[in-house]
């Protein structure tokens, strides 16, 4: 989280557009990853929802390819319409 912070403020004080590209790359990437131990831990907490540890891993991982898949087809159609 430092390193991310850190790298935000170095984009944001360097105002350069390739920079800010990739820095929204790599934080999209950050999140996509934290996202995986949120969503384990939200089935962890619901009670009636009783699944092995793998099988909440493996539908975690599931959900979180499917949001980044959406978000790969979103940015490919806004490139295309530009």
């Amino acid at each position: 989280m430092l390193f991310h912070a850190v790298w935000a403020t170095f984009t944001l004080v360097r105002r350069n557009r390739n920079l800010e590209q990739t820095f929204h790359r790599f934080s999209t990437v950050v999140w996509l990853v934290w996202l995986v131990p949120y969503i384990i831990g939200m089935f962890v907490g619901i009670p009636f929802i009783a699944l092995s540890d793998s099988a909440t891993v493996g539908i975690s991982v599931g959900i979180v390819a499917v949001i980044a898949l959406a978000l790969a087809w979103s940015s490919k159609r806004k490139a295309s319409a530009a």
